[in-house]
């Protein structure tokens, strides 16, 4: 049990603790920056989730993009605003060459250019640029989910595991326990899951919402529950007797 542990190994399961922390804390910063700034309010929302994943058909690709995993590119708001009104003016050729491509050549072209990790969407010509204004926004693409989901199944779930792990050593015991354990395995696996019915269905987008919040309140809960059993009701560990001569 974690309570009997000596003094330098619990503060090796804090640590671990701390860095699964630090992971849940990374996530949901990640997606606050990509995906709850869709609806332009505070916070993430279902309309943020609906709008990731369905899309937007009053506005086209290239401001969905500048909405989503853009959006943190760019310098200042005044450079985005600055591509808004040269959408908004009918994106002429004249407007890309002396407002946009300076733009787009400082904050973008690293990874829409031909070697970078975005070089399927490329932004460096006009041509290029111009065509998603005349795309309808239909969310986030299945390639790009193709290319998430696997990264970020095994990721929630080696942190669940680890945690699940972690937990199953504490002294607390119950049906309950096993429940919590399994919990965040099967929400890791069920939000990812939902993303490709996300796109078509909006019961799918509230599976995605409630999964991802009940993971991140159960390791919440486990990782305080272990910090309780190691150092509050934690058992000094008995002085070992001097053997006998």
């Amino acid at each position: 049990m974690l309570s009997h542990l000596s003094l330098s190994y619990r503060l090796a399961v804090t640590l671990l603790l701390v860095n699964l922390a630090l992971g849940l804390l990374f996530l949901h910063v990640k997606v606050r920056e990509t995906i709850a700034v869709k609806d332009e309010s505070p916070g993430l929302s279902m309309d943020d989730l609906r709008l990731h994943f369905q899309g937007d058909p009053t506005v086209n690709r290239l401001q969905f993009m500048m909405r989503g995993r853009m959006h943190d590119k760019f310098a200042s708001p005044d450079e985005m605003d600055v591509i808004l009104e040269w959408i908004a003016q009918g994106a002429t050729r004249e407007g890309y060459e002396s407002d946009v491509a300076p733009i787009l050549a400082q904050q973008c072209i690293s990874c829409h250019g031909p070697e970078g990790e975005q070089s399927r969407c490329p932004l460096t010509s006009y041509e290029q640029v111009v065509r998603y204004t005349q795309m309808l926004d239909t969310g986030i693409s299945y390639e790009t989910l193709a290319d998430a989901s696997p990264l970020y199944l095994v990721g929630l779930a080696t942190m669940a595991a680890l945690m699940g792990l972690v937990f199953y050593a504490t002294r607390w015991r119950g049906r309950w326990k096993g429940v919590l354990i399994a919990l965040p395995l099967f929400c890791a696996a069920a939000n990812v899951l939902s993303w490709w019915s996300a796109k078509q269905s909006d019961f799918f987008t509230w599976l995605v919402y409630m999964t991802g919040l009940v993971y991140g309140l159960v390791v919440i809960a486990m990782i305080l529950i272990t910090l309780i059993d190691l150092w509050i009701l934690a058992e000094e560990k008995p002085a070992s007797l001097p053997s006998k001569s």
